[in-house]
């Protein structure tokens, strides 16, 4: 299932997405990992 962090902070009705990754940041941790792997593959 793919989170968002502003999908998350909407339904969690914070006013911002630091709060939200604070709160709930162990649900993204395959999210933070397919980016740094996007990014990574911009620079080779």
């Amino acid at each position: 299932m793919t989170k968002n962090v502003k999908h998350v902070q909407r339904i969690a009705g914070h006013k911002d997405g630091t709060t939200t990754i604070n709160t709930y940041g162990a649900l993204f941790d395959d999210d933070f990992f397919k980016a740094a792997a996007g990014l990574d593959s911009l620079t080779k």
